[in-house]
């Protein structure tokens, strides 16, 4: 299904809240027990909520609520231009000083 390009969709410098899904390609399996090979991806939930908290923070969103299923994942996003701004500032006065 054809959806819209993000940048039509995001706009630029505005706080706003989307909920956006990825899905696994191929019938792989991203948690639980594959029913084709019966192989056990219970083990990945703990790397996936620490991905999580790390993008959150390298990508200045929120994150409202998230829900990892075994073939697809959903988030509620906020985006955060405010901290966008704040660190992109701190960065640039980090290199200069490096």
């Amino acid at each position: 299904m054809a959806s819209r390009a993000r940048s039509a969709v995001v706009r630029n410098g505005v706080v706003a809240t989307y909920h956006t899904w990825s899905r696994c390609v191929q019938r792989m399996y991203l948690l639980g027990r594959d029913p084709q090979t019966g192989v056990d991806y219970s083990d990945r939930r703990e790397i996936f909520e620490q991905l999580i908290r790390y993008q959150a923070g390298v990508f200045a969103v929120d994150v409202g609520n998230y829900s990892i299923l075994s073939n697809h994942a959903h988030w509620i996003l906020r985006t955060r231009p405010d901290l966008d701004s704040a660190r992109s500032g701190a960065r640039l006065v980090g290199r200069r000083g490096a």
